[in-house]
């Protein structure tokens, strides 16, 4: 028979087990990855459920069906957008390590934001080879990255540049720069601002 109390001392002491706490973040924020990931959820919606889960979405935004991963080690906060933020449909974005992205940028459909590698578990044999590395990624205002373009841990890419579809971005890009390829090289120089 169980006594009163019981329960209810094995459920504090799981509030405090920090396993028992990632399950709870991680099952609280793949109801939300589902539902952000929904057609039925509006991209106004969007935005405000990543407000209220800790990511910082300026106004006008447009989210559409995304996809977050690695939001269990630190929650949404490592989401943070300017103004007039548009993601296309089956973006993908890494919340390992922080994802910064200025006002008015334009990220398309399925583009790949990365902000950690790893080839495995602990005892991987390439682990020696190949550590584990995170880092974060910054996208400056005036933005677009193109569709199916991959962003790798710890690139900077500078305002009023554009990153052509398909490209693979593994290092800093300079403000006002056209870059495509892979990996992704300069192809083109913006004019300055009249």
């Amino acid at each position: 028979m169980v006594r009163d109390g019981i329960i209810t001392d094995m459920f504090h002491r799981s509030l405090r087990n920090k396993k028992f706490i990632l399950v709870v973040r991680y099952l609280a924020g793949y109801l939300l990855v589902t539902l952000l990931k929904s057609y039925l959820c509006l991209y106004p919606i969007r935005a405000v459920l990543l407000r209220a889960a800790g990511s910082r979405v300026g106004k006008s935004s447009r989210i559409y069906d995304i996809s977050f991963f690695n939001f269990y080690k630190e929650g949404f906060k490592n989401f943070t957008a300017g103004d007039n933020l548009f993601v296309g449909s089956e973006t993908m974005i890494d919340l390992a390590d922080e994802v910064i992205i200025g006002s008015n940028v334009t990220i398309a459909e399925r583009v790949t934001i990365l902000t950690h590698m790893n080839v495995g578990y602990g005892d991987h044999l390439l682990k020696r080879f190949y550590p584990d590395k995170y880092a974060p990624v910054k996208i400056g205002d005036s933005v677009f990255i193109g569709a199916g373009a991959i962003i790798m841990p710890g690139v900077t890419i500078g305002g009023r540049s554009v990153i052509g579809a398909m490209s693979l971005v593994v290092g800093p890009v300079e403000s006002g720069r056209v870059v495509a390829g892979i990996p992704a090289r300069v192809i083109d120089k913006l004019p300055e601002r009249d």
